[in-house]
């Protein structure tokens, strides 16, 4: 790595939520944007009981599940937990950290930096929302168009 590329490094920790209740929707997500971010310092932290199942799907990825530690402070945490609490944000942003909260309708979003919802109508002026922000998970990217046959299935008005 050239001296530049290490002075451009940051820490990016994902807070993500994957449970059996919940999915790995969440955790796909963070994974597709972690690969993107790749370049950087990223770790993963889960969200209340930490499912084996997670880890591995983290760690097998290459990335690291940490727990918060007090000498670690990142420069962006990325919330993918639904509903982040004051307290979560307020933290993270007291630490010095930036705060993305992805598909976030809890109190604590209104104090992210930004705030990105692909399901979610979002008027904030910190918000992104819409399919346009959607993630694509890595085996749609380079799938073929699909065309539909407007004979089989004619448009609904």
């Amino acid at each position: 790595m050239t001296a530049r590329t290490v002075a451009a490094r940051r820490t990016i920790v994902f807070v993500v939520l994957a449970s059996h209740e919940y999915g790995t929707g969440h955790l796909r997500r963070c994974l597709a944007l972690a690969h993107e971010l790749a370049h950087h310092d990223v770790s993963f932290s889960l969200v209340d009981a930490v499912e084996p199942w997670a880890v591995e799907a983290i760690e097998d990825e290459g990335y690291a599940v940490t727990r918060a530690h007090p000498e670690l402070v990142p420069d962006l945490v990325v919330f993918d937990q639904l509903d982040t609490t004051v307290a979560e944000v307020a933290g993270a942003r007291a630490a010095g950290a930036r705060v993305i909260c992805l598909e976030d309708l809890g109190e604590g979003s209104n104090f992210a930096d930004w705030i990105v919802n692909e399901l979610y109508d979002d008027r904030r002026p910190n918000a992104l929302c819409g399919p346009a922000y959607a993630v694509l998970r890595p085996e749609f990217i380079g799938a073929p168009t699909h065309v539909v046959d407007e004979r089989k299935h004619p448009r609904v008005l």
